[in-house]
């Protein structure tokens, strides 16, 4: 049987077990994840007219493997507000339909430091037409009846297969679809056209 002074030295024991616990186990036992990286979604967008929006998401990673949705919580900036702008939210404006570019990013503040992000956004619209043989073609090389194809493409995207061609002169060189057809000697200017965008390419064919 255990005496009075063995009692309290175990009470005792178990009373300072129990302060450590408390006071150290949720600070040492139990240590918050490190937010490492922080990513944004998508990372690279694009936006042609004045006004139209693109929501942002930002998905923090932690040294533990876990990831957490920070939009809402993180600090969200625009390299070029004459461009684009951003919200506290993560909400994307065009501000202009020219076309340009402006670098989004993200930052999340905790007790480990800051942490960032960034996202591209490209601003207005950027439609080129673009002809297999070049700008330059020769009767020699390439003679009257060649036919050759035409690609088109809206901020860096294929959008071929939706766009109309045109030739300003179909005595030099006819159009059919997204295909030309060398026909004589001349410069001409081949048009592009995708709902509201609009590109050109100018033509010379030589001896």
């Amino acid at each position: 049987m255990l005496s009075g002074k063995k009692k309290l030295q175990l009470a005792g024991g178990f009373a300072a077990f129990l302060c450590f616990a408390v006071g150290v186990g949720c600070g040492g036992f139990f240590v918050d994840p490190t937010l490492t990286s922080l990513a944004i979604t998508p990372a690279t967008f694009s936006l042609q007219t004045v006004g139209q929006t693109q929501q942002l998401t930002a998905t923090g990673t932690f040294n533990d493997g876990s990831t957490q949705n920070l939009t809402g919580s993180s600090t969200w900036t625009s390299s070029d507000l004459t461009v684009a702008k951003v919200s506290s939210t993560g909400l994307v404006t065009a501000k202009t339909s020219a076309t340009g570019s402006a670098t989004i990013t993200v930052t999340h503040t905790s007790k480990a430091g800051a942490v960032s992000g960034t996202a591209t956004a490209t601003i207005g619209q950027s439609f080129t037409v673009t002809p297999s043989l070049g700008t330059s073609i020769s009767l020699t090389t390439y003679p009257a009846g060649t036919t050759f194809s035409f690609t088109a493409t809206l901020n860096g995207t294929d959008v071929t297969s939706q766009t109309t061609f045109s030739s300003s002169n179909a005595a030099i060189i006819s159009v059919a679809g997204s295909q030309g057809t060398v026909v004589a000697q001349g410069t001409v200017t081949i048009t592009g056209t995708d709902g509201t965008s609009v590109g050109t390419v100018q033509i010379t064919v030589g001896p």
